[in-house]
């Protein structure tokens, strides 16, 4: 069952999100809230999260602001400046141009008013949500430990965490008690690897996946996906024993 939702953030920006069930009945379900990357939209996670429905979980998908179907700003369309190049450079050169059209340091909070609608479901178990988030989205996915109480966060590919606010980005590292899962090629082309390797020094409790290679965000999908499903039926079941 998909469930359209929407929701309208401070600054003005219309955001669009589906709520999946699974077709197993129950009268709670733990939730996984799926945050994709830069210049890509929800379907990006469509087909793990159908995966991760038939394993128990609710998922949540949703287009980031600027991105899919979330880009009306005041009644005006805003979005990403779209790639025309593969080149790193330009993709950092899109990046900064279209973070000065769209802000990306309020995702986090538009991540966290997500939640406060999720959490008024009464079938969803708001002691049980994950985020799993790559790129922009893992970046971003942090910092909302800070302002809910995750069971987990899944960070492929994070980037420097100045993008959302470095100051509340390392307090969200060095803070939370459960489970930072960071995966990353050791070469990632943005340096992921370097910054997964010193946030894993400031989290409490965290955990580090390297994967040989230069691999970014969803193509490292493949290679984790096994590790990852292991991972998550392991935090089902402490939760489930915890309650």
């Amino acid at each position: 069952m998909e469930i359209p939702l929407e929701i309208k953030t401070e600054d003005g920006f219309v955001l669009k999100g589906f709520l999946h069930f699974p077709k197993i009945k129950r009268d709670k379900y733990p939730l996984i809230i799926f945050v994709h990357q830069f210049s890509t939209t929800h379907l990006l996670w469509a087909k793990f999260s159908e995966e991760m429905n038939e394993m128990g979980f609710a998922t949540f998908l949703f287009d980031l602001r600027g991105h899919g179907l979330s880009t009306l700003k005041n009644g005006k369309e805003i979005k990403v400046i779209q790639m025309k190049e593969q080149s790193l450079a330009h993709f950092f050169y899109i990046f900064r141009k279209s973070n000065e059209r769209i802000d990306f340091s309020k995702i986090p909070d538009d991540i966290v008013q997500w939640i406060n609608v999720l959490e008024k479901y009464k079938n969803i178990d708001s002691q049980k949500i994950i985020i799993i988030g790559s790129s922009l989205g893992a970046t971003s996915s942090i910092p909302v430990v800070i302002y809910k109480d995750l069971s987990a966060v899944v960070s492929i590919s994070p980037s420097s965490g100045v993008i959302v606010g470095k100051e509340r980005f390392e307090q969200a590292l060095k803070t939370f008690k459960n489970k930072f899962l960071f995966i990353s090629s050791v070469n990632d082309p943005i340096g992921s690897g370097k910054y997964c390797e010193r946030y894993i020094k400031l989290a409490e409790n965290g955990i580090l996946m390297e994967i040989t290679g230069r691999k970014h965000g969803i193509q490292l999908l493949p290679d984790v996906k096994d590790y990852l499903i292991s991972f998550l039926r392991k935090l089902q079941t402490m939760n489930n024993n915890k309650t």
